[in-house]
């Protein structure tokens, strides 16, 4: 566990501020984002989209769209391939 920099009785500002902050998590979370490349997006109207779900393999990212489209039928769905804010 890392501590705050503020003195002991103290919180940082903020949403987290009750969420003791552990360095092995953020490292673990920011790790596990960069493996999930395969997006599922579902369109919207007006040029609008949402990400229903991120996978590591593109199969997994098709299975899951066709048991989507199985169960609502009238939505739109498709998958991308997501490098997210990676400078090339």
């Amino acid at each position: 566990m890392v501590k705050s920099q503020h003195s002991q009785g103290s919180q940082a500002p903020g949403l987290l501020a009750d969420v003791p902050i552990c360095m092995e998590t953020l490292f673990i979370m920011t790790y596990a984002n960069r493996l999930n490349h395969w997006a599922v997006v579902r369109l919207l109207p007006n040029l609008q989209r949402v990400t229903i779900a991120r996978f590591h393999k593109r199969s997994d990212a098709d299975g899951y769209v066709q048991a989507l489209r199985r169960l609502i039928p009238d939505a739109t769905f498709i998958v991308v391939f997501d490098l997210g804010d990676r400078e090339i």
